[in-house]
């Protein structure tokens, strides 16, 4: 991984640590692309959290939870 790679990924988690729902779902679709499925299904429902979260993000919960992608 490139420095400037580390460098975006730190910059989305301190704008999701702050309650940005566009960083959180950026966080959530990364990790989903890496296949780290039960890291994405944390960020997806740290996303509903927020205020104004993504729509796609209840969708991808519910895929998961049907699917078993990053949940028991």
């Amino acid at each position: 991984m490139s420095n400037n790679h580390i460098s975006a990924i730190e910059q989305l988690k301190n704008r999701a640590k702050q309650g940005n729902a566009e960083a959180c779902f950026e966080l959530a679709e990364y990790y989903y692309a890496q296949e780290k499925y039960t890291e994405a299904f944390s960020w997806y429902q740290k996303t509903v959290a927020c205020k104004n979260p993504n729509p796609v993000a209840y969708f991808n919960i519910a895929y998961a939870l049907q699917f078993g992608e990053g949940v028991d």
